[in-house]
């Protein structure tokens, strides 16, 4: 009995991207910090569907708001001021849509607005209608594989005894 094991490779295009943007605005006064927020939003917002960015793909989360303090006294915290923070989020099919806006985004920063934004996320959604393709040709290559060890001691290859799928590698 002799074990081996297959392997195969595709090339995948991913057909799917998801990018994560934010602005965070912080100042003594909440009023100010929404106020100036605002701005940025609409500001970013306005931005995202001037460059191809379709409403359905963008979702813009509530602001979260935290407080920042400092010691005072070495004792106790006191409020010194407010940061909120507004999260937009981009997923398309479009994928080069939004690696183009995503590249050309650093001129929101060019523009005085604090962005923070994550790497691109590239996403395949059609994995699962790949595996089996994959998963024939690597049994095929352990097939192949167990041939060459079989006839290069002068043996045949029997049936098979048994299949263990291991780890699917992306």
């Amino acid at each position: 009995m002799i074990t081996v094991t297959g392997s195969a490779k595709q090339r995948i295009t991913s057909d799917y991207a998801v990018w994560d943007v934010s602005v965070t605005s912080q100042n003594a006064s909440a009023a100010k910090a929404a106020e100036e927020l605002a701005g940025w939003t609409a500001a970013l917002r306005s931005f995202l569907l001037s460059h191809a960015i379709q409403p359905g793909e963008l979702t813009v989360q509530p602001v979260s708001t935290q407080t920042v303090t400092a010691a005072s006294n070495g004792y106790t915290n006191q409020v010194t001021g407010y940061q909120l923070t507004r999260s937009f989020e981009v997923r398309s099919g479009r994928v080069q849509a939004v690696a183009d806006v995503a590249e050309s985004s650093s001129q929101l920063l060019a523009q005085g607005i604090p962005l923070s934004a994550q790497p691109l996320q590239y996403v395949y959604t059609k994995l699962a209608s790949l595996r089996p393709t994959l998963l024939e040709a690597a049994t095929k290559d352990a097939q192949r594989r167990a041939e060459v060890l079989v006839g290069a001691t002068g043996g045949t290859l029997g049936g098979l005894r048994g299949v263990n799928v291991g780890v699917f590698q992306v």
